[in-house]
């Protein structure tokens, strides 16, 4: 019994060697992150996309057809005939046209 006793004391400095390094590592981690972003950050615009409500703090350019506000098309002011009706504009997104929304330019923050 003598010897099973002896064992677990021999390792006693490596394993509180191993303990510190692992609190010393978490107690650092949070020193290599990036800060957090401000509470009204930015939305990224990544390719084409929708929102169903749009975000307070999304900035860029958009257009309004229906409940949904589509962003990463492209706008074209002309005259524009579809199923019958003239348009003054449409919007091309993901490959298809839209007729009859509103386009809204960027809004700039205060």
């Amino acid at each position: 019994m003598h010897g099973y006793m002896n064992t677990p004391i021999r390792n006693l400095p490596r394993k509180v060697l191993l303990l510190s390094s692992a609190i010393a590592f978490i107690t650092l981690l949070p020193s290599c992150l990036p800060p957090p972003l401000p509470y009204r950050a930015r939305v990224s615009v990544r390719g084409p996309g929708y929102y169903d409500s749009l975000p307070s703090s999304y900035r860029g350019d958009y257009y309004q057809r229906g409940t949904r506000y589509y962003y990463g098309g492209r706008h074209e002011s002309g005259r524009f005939q579809s199923d019958g009706r003239v348009y003054g504009s449409r919007y091309r997104h993901g490959g298809q046209y839209y007729y009859g929304g509103q386009y809204h330019r960027p809004r700039h923050s205060r």
